[in-house]
């Protein structure tokens, strides 16, 4: 469990779907007897040819067509027949995947696992993150609910269609059970968990550390951090915001006809996330009375989260909004708690019966069993777990037309806070938050980390009443997780994005004609500004000591000080860099602070960029002269083994399973050299080492559209489409990804015929 933990707080900022893959790779060893399970290799022709097509009930005539991909286009004539063939689409490519999501959904990761994940399950349990689901089914609107059923129909067809499950299926002990329209729900609600547990799990767990508020203020200092993706007067819609504002790391970028080299709007995405096969991401097409839409889908989740219908393309970033509260519950009101039990079933061990308590705010998380050192009773309120559908706002934005449809999809949207970005024919763009402010009784105390019992969520403020950007004067609207506009009163305890803001913000600027080119370079673009302000901070405060350094390692340092900022791949200057500021940074920790929790959480994901300037600052030059030579003796054997940066950074491609010793080999599909970190716009987060690494997160896929032309959209995931294990098409588009190229994805009929290679038939 300590490892789990250690493996949430690293990783905060992923969504719920990549935390399931961490999860499932800290635990999967137990299962290793089950690795040796062959797994039929199959070629494209082959993977297509399996998806079943005999007597498939469609109600008219309908096809699906393939690119060399493995990507597929839907075209059907009814809606239904869409939401079915896309249901089976989705299981044909991505049923094992889809499993594992719908099983930590429910909190079953023990009976796939074994005993290991008993205590995750018991806090996913408390959590209870489908507590409104059956309610959101029954008030479903019509439309909606044929969507869904029909999507479900489809995977359960698929389901007892085919003869050779997935490998999952037999790793994982997997029962072959029917989906439901609420394991859809599940999923989108898994898909809506607030990142700021992220925030709340992290201070809850060094709460028990003396001294400990000294990081959340750090963190509450850190999170303030941010520039706004537009301005907002005191005149507009913000003066409507009465009280507090309440998915994941993402860049998003839109750009005006005003701004592009061909007067029409442009289009670009990256989401981050865990960086796995399968990807996190599917990408897809249909085309039905309803839909005519391209793009990227969360599998088991039927809409398009990032992309274009022939009107408008969409796209966006985690707001990292505040959703949720955690509440200090008094001896009266724990005494009011409903207690219930329940019984986790556990693979390979004994069931274990748990129980459950929930308060008049909400489930009691102190519960849980890594919160039992806390001396105090907390419940957790979260607008989650009243009922809310994010799914449908998704489906009318799908088949939105304009940005008054676009912004009106969202008006009932709750959970989680997205910043969504827009463009269309017209060259329109603008933002939309899409996402409902949690009102406390008291909103001074919003960044509080305990509220107390009577200072507890009294109502929201509907996404209609956020102030909204469309058409700035600037020509372009940047996101990057970062404060969504400028307003007095806290959005979030932990905003990101700031050095990617700060870079898109900067290229934009540069000049009045964007090309696609130069989105192509803002997505893989690999320079720090922050790296770069504190090589310079370095140098001013050393430049009395630049001949000492230079005599005793005149290679590094020469290296040190001609680098830009530039992590890429062959750059031996941010090789050099990294490895200095490692032992840089823990001679100062050393010092000033000297406990290892504090240690730990100073040198995981960037906060060392942070915190060291302000070291460094505080001292006299000689000091920061002597620690600097300190470092580079220390930085000697290191760098004489890592002669560039993709040396040591390193992108270790394949299942999880491939993550583990000795037998996860034959599981690894590449491993190669590549750029990026933690804080550039291509990020590539990794664990602050003087030594060889492997990433875990960062950007996992990327899209552009030119709305000048309904056909120029492009897509690449890092990975590919597919997770049978031995598919050619499970990590094809990595090649892709390397060559900074794209798939296009034609939304014309006729260029989709022309364009795909193979053609499946569906005669009713």
């Amino acid at each position: 469990m300590k490892t789990i933990c250690k493996k949430v707080l690293k990783y905060s900022t992923w969504t719920a779907l990549s935390v399931v893959i961490i999860i499932i790779l800290s635990i999967a060893i137990v299962a290793s007897p089950f690795l040796t399970a062959n797994t039929e290799v199959q070629s494209s022709q082959e993977r297509i040819k399996s998806f079943p097509t005999n007597e498939i009930p469609v109600r008219e005539e309908a096809h699906i067509y393939w690119n060399k991909n493995l990507v597929p286009f839907i075209e059907a004539k009814t809606d239904a027949d869409a939401a079915f063939l896309l249901g089976t689409v989705n299981a044909h490519l991505r049923l094992g995947q889809m499993e594992l999501f719908r099983m930590l959904a429910q909190g079953r990761l023990a009976e796939m696992i074994g005993p290991i994940a008993t205590q995750v399950d018991h806090g996913l349990r408390i959590l209870d993150i489908d507590k409104a689901v059956d309610e959101i089914v029954i008030n479903q609107d019509e439309h909606t609910r044929k969507w869904v059923q029909s999507f479900v129909d489809g995977i359960n067809w698929y389901i007892g269609q085919m003869n050779v499950a997935p490998v999952e299926y037999r790793l994982f002990n997997i029962p072959r059970t029917q989906w439901t329209p609420e394991d859809v729900y599940r999923l989108a609600r898994l898909a809506s968990a607030d990142l700021t547990w992220g925030v709340y799990l992290q201070a809850l767990l060094l709460s028990k550390n003396e001294g400990w508020e000294k990081i959340w203020d750090f963190i509450l200092e850190k999170g303030q951090r941010s520039i706004p993706s537009f301005s907002v007067n005191s005149g507009n819609t913000l003066s409507r915001i009465l009280n507090n504002i309440a998915k994941s790391g993402s860049n998003s970028l839109v750009v005006s006809g005003q701004k592009s080299f061909n007067g029409h709007a442009l289009m670009a995405n990256d989401p981050h996330l865990g960086i796995f096969a399968p990807n996190m991401w599917l990408l897809v097409g249909y085309k039905s009375p309803s839909y005519h839409v391209v793009g990227m889908q969360i599998p088991g989740i039927p809409f398009i989260a990032v992309g274009r219908n022939t009107q408008i393309a969409w796209g966006g970033t985690n707001m990292r909004s505040i959703s949720s509260h955690l509440i200090e519950l008094d001896d009266e009101q724990l005494a009011k708690a409903n207690t219930t039990t329940d019984t986790i079933d556990i693979r390979f061990w004994f069931n274990k019966k748990i129980q459950i308590r929930e308060s008049e705010y909400g489930p009691v998380i102190s519960d849980a069993p890594f919160l039992k050192h806390l001396d105090k009773n907390i419940a957790i309120q979260w607008l989650g777990h009243e009922p809310s559908n994010e799914l449908r706002s998704f489906l009318l934005a799908n088949r939105a037309g304009n940005f008054s449809a676009f912004r009106q999809a969202f008006k009932s949207y709750a959970v989680s806070g997205q910043s969504l970005v827009y463009a269309d024919n017209e060259g329109n763009i603008g933002l939309v938050p899409a996402y409902t402010q949690p009102v406390l009784r008291d909103t001074s105390k919003t960044l509080e980390l305990l509220k107390n019992n009577g200072n507890h969520i009294v109502g929201g403020i509907d996404p209609y009443d956020l102030p909204f950007s469309f058409n700035p004067v600037s020509g372009y609207i940047a996101s990057a997780n970062n404060l969504p506009y400028n307003s007095k009163i806290p959005i979030s305890f932990d905003h990101s994005g700031f050095n990617r803001m700060q870079r898109m913000m900067e290229i934009c600027e540069s000049t009045d004609s964007i090309t696609m080119e130069m989105l192509t370079a803002i997505q893989t673009g690999v320079v720090s500004n922050e790296a770069i302000a504190l090589q310079k901070l370095i140098l001013d405060k050393t430049s009395a000591g630049k001949n000492q350094f230079l005599k005793a390692y005149p290679r590094h340092w020469e290296l040190f000080i001609n680098w830009e900022g530039n992590y890429e791949a062959a750059s031996s200057g941010a090789a050099a860099f990294e490895i200095l500021m490692y032992y840089l940074t823990l001679d100062y920790l050393n010092d000033y602070y000297p406990q290892q929790y504090m240690q730990d959480f100073f040198m995981n994901e960037n906060r060392w960029q942070l915190l060291l300037p302000r070291l460094i600052r505080k001292e006299t030059d000689e000091q920061v002269i002597s620690r600097l030579l300190s470092a580079l003796k220390k930085s000697k054997r290191n760098f004489k083994k890592y002669e560039s940066w993709g040396d040591m950074h390193r992108l270790e491609f394949g299942s999880p399973i491939a993550r583990i010793p000795l037998i996860g080999n034959r599981y690894r599909l590449a491993e190669q050299g590549i750029g990026g970190t933690s804080n550039t716009l291509m990020k590539t987060a990794h664990s602050f080492s003087p030594r060889k690494h492997s990433i875990t997160y960062g950007s996992n896929a990327r899209h552009i559209s030119n709305m000048a032309d309904i056909d120029e959209n492009y897509f690449v995931l890092l990975g590919g489409q597919d997770a049978w294990i031995k598919s050619p098409h499970n990590h094809d588009q990595l090649e892709l990804w390397n060559k900074e190229e794209y798939i296009r994805m034609p939304l014309r009929l006729e260029s989709i015929r022309e364009e795909f290679d193979y053609h499946t038939s569906i005669i009713k």
